[in-house]
């Protein structure tokens, strides 16, 4: 399949970028996302294989095009919100850049799809529920957001929830609802880590990876059935996150907010600087470029 689509896009007039362990294809007028994923995704490779044990030799290939082939160059169904998808059999990342997108969200949205492709590996093809691999691949690639945060909390005050047997039946089309469904499932993850620690986390990955049923294995490890997880970890978000909304009168709340205010401005500050070396980024790309046109003999589309 993925020697069928490369040969597809190469008469599309696509281009290619090669990196270490990556071959990125992409559409014209992608040349800014593209030099910017070859930029990143050897790092972001080295560091997935050190949180997740797993190394991937293989070579993993990403495609970046307009919205308007995004769902017609791949295998799969993507639903109309997607930004982004991932074949992990395949070793198969597809990228859409959005307009609103700036530089640190679609190198989050690239390690969330990296991801995939390492837990895949790591759990060596076996099924795990739609909510533990997705849960899975947030906890490796995101960080911590006040929306995160806020919708949480409302989850504690209200105690409603999308159960996550409807999730493992498959994420909601609607953009609203598939955003808590994701958020659920990285929460999820985190309190599963918790609950098991480290070593036992490890060892249902393993057993996972055996072929054992993830829920069989939780059980034993855990003592508890997924049912009682699920209504252990809903109680617990009253505390970790609802109470924390809900008792602005003792202080408590101002100094939450006031934390958040303090982390938002830092992330800002990183983000600035990321966004000035990217640009610093792009005016070397654009030297290199404009050197190669005036060699003939050299191709503009290949970056070695």
């Amino acid at each position: 399949m993925i020697r069928i689509l490369i040969a597809l896009v190469m008469l599309s007039e696509w281009a290619e970028i090669k990196t270490d362990g990556f071959r990125i294809m992409y559409q014209p007028g992608m040349n800014n996302f593209a030099k910017m994923i070859a930029k990143k995704a050897p790092g972001a490779k080295k560091a997935m294989e050190s949180r997740l044990g797993q190394t991937l030799d293989q070579e993993i290939t990403i495609m970046i095009s307009r919205s308007q082939e995004f769902s017609k160059i791949q295998p799969g169904y993507p639903p109309e919100w997607a930004s982004a998808t991932a074949y992990p059999e395949q070793n198969l990342i597809f990228l859409k850049p959005l307009a609103r997108a700036d530089i640190e969200n679609y190198s989050q949205t690239f390690r969330h799809e990296l991801a995939h492709l390492f837990i895949y590996h790591r759990l060596k093809g076996h099924r795990v529920p739609r909510w533990f691999d997705e849960g899975m691949a947030l906890v490796s690639s995101t960080e911590f957001s006040f929306e995160r945060f806020r919708i949480l909390a409302q989850i504690g005050l209200s105690g409603k929830f999308i159960p996550f047997e409807k999730i493992d039946q498959g994420f909601p089309f609607n953009n609203q609802l598939a955003q808590l469904a994701y958020l659920q499932s990285q929460d999820m993850v985190g309190f599963l880590m918790e609950e098991l620690g480290r070593e036992k986390f490890q060892q249902l990955l393993d057993r996972v990876a055996n072929g054992e049923d993830f829920y069989h294995a939780l059980e034993a490890l855990s003592g508890l059935s997924f049912s009682e997880l699920e209504n252990k970890w809903s109680h617990g978000l009253k505390y970790r996150y609802g109470l924390a909304l809900a008792i602005g009168g003792s202080g408590s709340l101002w100094f939450i907010i006031t934390l958040l205010f303090l982390m938002a401005y830092v992330s800002k500050k990183r983000k600035a600087r990321m966004k000035r070396e990217f640009m610093e980024y792009e005016d070397y790309i654009s030297e290199i470029a404009q050197k190669d046109e005036d060699d003939e003999d050299k191709p503009d589309s290949y970056l070695h």
